[in-house]
């Protein structure tokens, strides 16, 4: 089966099954020019709190709105660690990341909050690992905090690079995550990612299905 391009670019997150399968905290949802408020989203299965990242725009900043809104309330910190409730959410209850694509809107957060963040993955496809390796954790942008690229490697983001309609799990998380290629626009290879938790499925993509859908 395959999809032809007749899709806009635009952000969908649907479940195929039940809405009441996860839960979702949006972090960001626009390209700028706010940087507070660009597109990152967290999702959990709606009895877990160990939550990946669906692109970090923006992170820390809208982990603390979220908070602020009761998001993870659930979440209950040791009152003897030092760590504020933000930063646990994002040193321990953000398992990865999985990037859509490289472009600044999609992961200034990721790249800035490295310094506060603690070891984990990053999922996406080779394009994407190259952008994030070559043009940002490269030693002149920012450190190396990645697991490729220029030496020393500070090896604290392991990259993952995924192959398309190929499932992988979703290390310290009970997901697993599907990537298919994308047009972005002006021919940018982009990715969308079905998340699949108990036999439920969301699809978060950015850009225009054009490639083979599956087999």
């Amino acid at each position: 089966m395959f999809i032809v391009a007749m899709l806009s670019s635009l952000l969908f997150m649907f479940s195929l099954w039940s809405q009441e399968t996860f839960k979702v905290v949006v972090l960001g949802c626009h390209g700028g020019p706010k940087e507070n408020n660009l597109s990152g989203y967290l999702i959990a299965p709606k009895d877990s709190n160990d939550y990946i990242a669906l692109d970090a725009g923006t992170l820390l900043d809208g982990i603390f709105l979220a908070a602020q809104n009761n998001c993870f309330s659930d979440i209950k910190t040791d009152p003897n660690n030092e760590l504020s409730l933000e930063l646990d959410v994002l040193r321990n209850h953000v398992k990865a990341y999985l990037i859509s694509h490289a472009h600044l809107d999609h992961v200034a957060g990721l790249v800035i909050n490295s310094t506060a963040d603690v070891k984990k993955p990053i999922f996406g496809i080779d394009t994407t690992i190259n952008m994030i390796r070559d043009n940002l954790f490269n030693w002149q942008t920012w450190p190396n905090f990645g697991s490729e690229g220029k030496k020393p490697l500070i090896n604290q983001y392991q990259y993952q690079r995924m192959k398309a309609a190929k499932q992988v799990p979703i290390p310290s998380t009970s997901m697993t995550a599907e990537p298919f290629y994308l047009n972005h626009p002006n021919g940018y290879l982009s990715t969308a990612f079905i998340i699949e938790s108990s036999g439920s499925y969301v699809v978060y993509f950015w850009g225009y299905l054009s490639r083979y859908f599956g087999a």
